[in-house]
This record gives structure tokens, sequence and C-alpha cells, in this order.
């Protein structure tokens, strides 16, 4: 019988991650230059990133496909929550790839230029990390037990 990890299970993993989630919220995200530091905090890029999706910059999906994936976590779906947790991940992940981000649309279109990445960001990505290694972790044990019946 196996007794490790006894007390990882899916809603406390669910609750882990979005504790780190909601962390990221209050952290500022990117360095930019110029300096804005109204639009790289957390909360600000939830609320106004999908304004990116107009300009070719699909990063801001990986929200939608984090809040899926916890939905299946904690549905107890290990399998579909992987898979929305690898997704989200790699948007997360792409932001990297960018050098520049959008500043302000209206009234002409700026981009900054991103020479760095603060808290905010790696902890987003770390809410991600820690729902698939949970899930890692639950789909190895259960099919672990399975097996072993």
């Amino acid at each position: 019988m196996v007794t490790y990890l006894w007390f990882i299970d899916n809603k406390r993993i669910v609750v882990v991650s979005f504790i780190i989630y909601l962390l990221s919220l209050t952290q500022k995200c990117y360095v930019q230059y110029p300096s804005n530091n109204d639009t790289s905090v957390g909360w600000a890029l939830l609320v106004l990133g999908w304004i990116g999706l107009d300009y070719h910059c699909y990063v801001w999906l990986a929200n939608p496909f984090l809040f899926v994936s916890w939905w299946f976590m904690f549905r107890g779906y290990f399998k579909s929550s992987i898979a929305m947790s690898l997704i989200s991940i790699c948007l997360m992940l792409s932001f990297l790839s960018y050098r520049l981000i959008l500043v302000r649309v209206m009234p002409d279109i700026v981009y900054g230029r991103i020479v760095g990445y603060e808290a905010g960001y790696w902890l987003w990505v770390a809410s991600a990390f820690v729902l698939i290694v949970g899930d890692l972790i639950l789909v190895v044990r259960y099919y672990y037990l399975v097996s072993d019946k």
C-alpha cells in the first residue's frame, strides 16, 4: 500500500495554485522602457490583457486555460487538467519571447520595450507549474494504486 504524499489531494493543489495566482495579481510582472508602472501590475494585466489579443499577443489566454484547469482538477479530471495546464504554461512562457509590450492604444498605438521580469510574472507561472506537478503526482499515485490491486 502506498502511503507517500498522502496529504496531497486535488482540492489542496487547487487552493495552493490559486493562492499563488492571487499573490501574482498583487505584484509587478515586468519592467518596461519607457517606464509605465501602472500597467505592469498583475491585476491590471488580468483586466486589460485581453486588449492584446487584437494585436496578436495571445499570452493572456493562459488565464482562461488556467481557470479551466483548476475546474478540471477540482472535479477530479486529472488528465484534462494536465492538458489545460500544459497549454496554459506554454502560453505563459511564450511571454519570454516578446520584446515589446503594448502600452497604450489611444490616441495612438504605443509599445514599450520589455527589459525585465518581476515577481508577479514568475508567481503566475508558478501557479500553473504547481498545478501540473500536482496533477502528475495524483495521476501517478492513482495508476500506481490501481496497478497494486
